[in-house]
């Protein structure tokens, strides 16, 4: 059988039969290009656009034998490369956020806030806040520690900017 005759539903046949290596990377060769610029219309990142195309084709060999006779292949890895894509994009968001949540939580611990110096810039070494018997009559007897309410609003003053 020659490859650049034969149709892709011959060729994805022939792999599932035959586990036929060349069917495949005949299937691949012809529509890698699909493939690819569609996941890089919707991630946006070359580096993530192979991944995509990557896990679809992956996906292909996984899923060749569940795939109908009548299925169009091209739609079948276009909707597949879709999904693969909105899933990269949602888990790169989601790996930003860690990163950035780490980089405040990391500025929050080494930058001061303006709060510890107090008045005029002077410490507060041994003092209490403004309102903290207000602060203790709504918590009874389980007021927080200083320390923690300290960080709390050197936390909210820099998270406020």
């Amino acid at each position: 059988m020659t490859m650049t005759s034969t149709n892709d539903l011959d060729l994805l046949g022939e792999f599932t039969r035959d586990q036929s290596q060349d069917a495949f990377t005949a299937l691949v060769q012809r529509h890698l290009n699909l493939v690819y610029c569609a996941a890089l219309r919707q991630v946006r990142s070359p580096q993530l656009a192979e991944e995509v195309a990557q896990s679809v084709f992956t996906d292909l060999a996984r899923n060749a034998v569940r795939l109908k006779p009548e299925t169009i292949l091209t739609a079948w890895l276009y909707e597949v490369t879709r999904r693969t894509a909105i899933n990269v994009v949602r888990g790169e968001a989601r790996r930003q956020l860690r990163e950035q949540i780490g980089l405040e939580s990391e500025r929050s611990r080494t930058a001061p806030c303006s709060w510890s110096r107090g008045y005029r810039g002077r410490p507060m070494e041994g003092k209490r806040p403004i309102g903290h018997h207000a602060h203790r009559r709504h918590t009874d007897t389980l007021c927080q520690p200083f320390e923690f309410r300290a960080n709390l609003m050197c936390f909210n003053e820099i998270h406020s900017t």
